[in-house]
């Protein structure tokens, strides 16, 4: 995972906004958390992914899933994009895992 991008400010506010729009993000103590919505979409990812033999050793793989299932494939690629690196540094730390290249101080958080 070390080809991470890095999409602009703007872009992740906008991306914010449309996964706090479909109820996948909650503003809790001045920074965003998943939702309850969020880890059922990320469960039916993870199972769908396990049934077709994944690997499950890129995270992006598994956020993609949950974000298509739930918002559907008609998601233009650049805003997917921004919505995944949106919640990767989000689910990477409710997992506990490190992702290369990855830094948890984005500008979303503050």
């Amino acid at each position: 995972m070390d080809d991470v991008t890095h999409s602009s400010d703007d872009a992740i506010a906008v991306a914010v906004g449309r996964l706090r729009s479909a109820k996948l993000l909650r503003l809790r103590n001045g920074s965003v958390r998943p939702t309850r919505r969020w880890q059922a979409a990320m469960a039916r990812a993870a199972l769908h992914l396990y049934a077709k033999g994944d690997p499950g050793d890129d995270l992006r793989v598994a956020i993609v899933t949950a974000l298509v299932d739930v918002l559907g494939k008609s998601v233009p690629d650049d805003e997917l994009v921004d919505m995944v690196e949106t919640m990767l540094p989000l689910q990477a730390q409710d997992l506990g895992v490190q992702v290369a290249g990855l830094s948890y101080d984005s500008p979303w958080r503050r």
